[in-house]
């Protein structure tokens, strides 16, 4: 799972991070807004089996937010991941009046991740060659976008920025 995930995710991930993390590290402001990914287990009980998280921009982005999830391989190719974009979407556009687009870089080797986009109404806007650094190298990426249901460049008022 690393080897698509952005540098930023700790390699390897020590308990301690993990522990920092799910004890409320995952609500500092330069994280946005973070949730768990739950399914219920099979015995009884939910299961939190990964992450997804939006991320609203700043300054002349201020309209946009960035989008960013994964889960465990055990759960991989279920619509687990897709459905809960959707869901995150669905809040995105109802709590953030001022987002007029969601989008997210995927590393272009990741089809996976590229299908849970499209999947969840996301579409391919472009590619851009050796744009990540991933392992000391750099790799091409793809971004998929959508934006807010009915908004048209310049017809809709954005509200003040706090």
């Amino acid at each position: 799972m690393a080897y698509n995930l952005f540098d930023g995710f700790p390699q390897p991930y020590s308990l301690a991070e993990a522990e920092w993390w799910c004890g409320g590290g995952h609500r500092e402001p330069q994280f946005g807004f973070v949730w768990g990914i739950e399914v219920a287990r099979p015995g009884g009980g939910d299961e939190i089996i990964g992450c997804i998280s939006v991320e609203p921009q700043h300054g002349l982005w201020a309209s946009s937010a960035v989008l960013g999830y994964w889960i465990g391989q055990a759960h991989w190719r279920r619509g687990i991941t897709s459905e809960a974009l959707g869901l995150v979407t669905a809040w995105a556009w109802a709590a953030l009046p001022q987002t007029m687009r969601l989008w997210m870089p995927i590393y272009a080797r990741n089809a996976g991740s590229q299908a849970v986009a499209r999947a969840a109404g996301y579409r391919l806007e472009g590619t851009m060659p050796l744009a990540i650094r991933k392992g000391g190298y750099a790799i091409d990426a793809v971004q998929y976008g959508l934006t807010r249901p009915g908004a048209q460049p310049g017809e809709h008022r954005l509200p003040p920025i706090s």
